[in-house]
């Protein structure tokens, strides 16, 4: 910002702006994202048959933290 010439109280009040929506917006979209995986997950065991559902989850693997098979 130095550099575009903005400094002092301005340059304050934009850091504080981003600083304060990273604080929220990071926890927030990925809610909205989990929730929306959620949703989508429930509406696809429903219309498939156990099988499918779970042959479609094993093909989209790795999907985070857990492994399909315990270890």
């Amino acid at each position: 910002m130095k550099k575009k010439g903005i400094t002092g109280a301005p340059q304050d009040k934009i850091v504080n702006a981003i600083t304060s929506f990273a604080l929220y917006g990071f926890p927030e979209s990925h809610a909205a994202s989990f929730a929306l995986l959620s949703y989508a997950s429930a509406i696809s065991e429903m219309s498939l048959t156990s099988a499918a559902f779970t042959a479609a989850l094993l093909n989209h693997q790795p999907m985070g933290f857990y492994h399909p098979r315990p270890l």
